[in-house]
């Protein structure tokens, strides 16, 4: 079983280039993990890797989902019908690994990364565009029968706090 160290999570901060994806849209979870996830499957010659080999991030407000699915160079809005291409702003994230299913670590590692923007020399970015999102990092094989759960990493927008330094 995944155990945190002291009941804590490590948080780290990590800078996400900006980047090109295809996206559900805001949608029931039903649809997105049907129909959206049924499409990029048949598409996956026009995504591309990002963090560990995964493409892919998930968003969530007022019980919808929204899938981003990076792109490759080049893929069009043509490509991707019916669904549309987006320009994610990338950006700084602060980030904690949990393990992906388990809705209780996951909010309490969303919280820990909430209390720990709190003291820390960043502040919550909340500009549009900018959203909590969470990767899987599903291990395949050997790794994840070893691990014995699949991991999720929480990222949460941030942005250096005015006066601390220049970003």
């Amino acid at each position: 079983m995944y155990e945190t160290v002291n009941g804590a999570f490590p948080v780290r901060v990590v800078r996400i280039a900006p980047f090109r994806a295809v996206t559900s849209g805001p949608d029931t979870p039903e649809r997105v993990f049907g129909d959206f996830n049924a499409w990029q499957e048949a598409h996956m010659h026009l995504i591309r890797p990002m963090l560990c080999g995964a493409p892919d991030f998930l968003c969530g407000e007022d019980g919808k989902l929204e899938w981003l699915w990076a792109v490759k160079e080049g893929v069009t809005a043509a490509d991707v019908q019916p669904y549309q291409l987006v320009e994610h702003p990338g950006g700084l994230y602060a980030c904690a690994v949990t393990v992906d299913g388990d809705d209780a670590l996951m909010a309490r590692a969303h919280a820990g990364i909430l209390q720990w923007i709190g003291g820390s020399g960043f502040e919550p970015d909340e500009r549009p565009g900018r959203a909590t999102m969470v990767h899987m990092l599903t291990p395949e094989g050997a790794l994840r029968a070893a691990l014995g759960y699949d991991q999720a990493e929480i990222f949460v927008p941030v942005r250096v706090k005015k006066g601390v330094a220049d970003e």
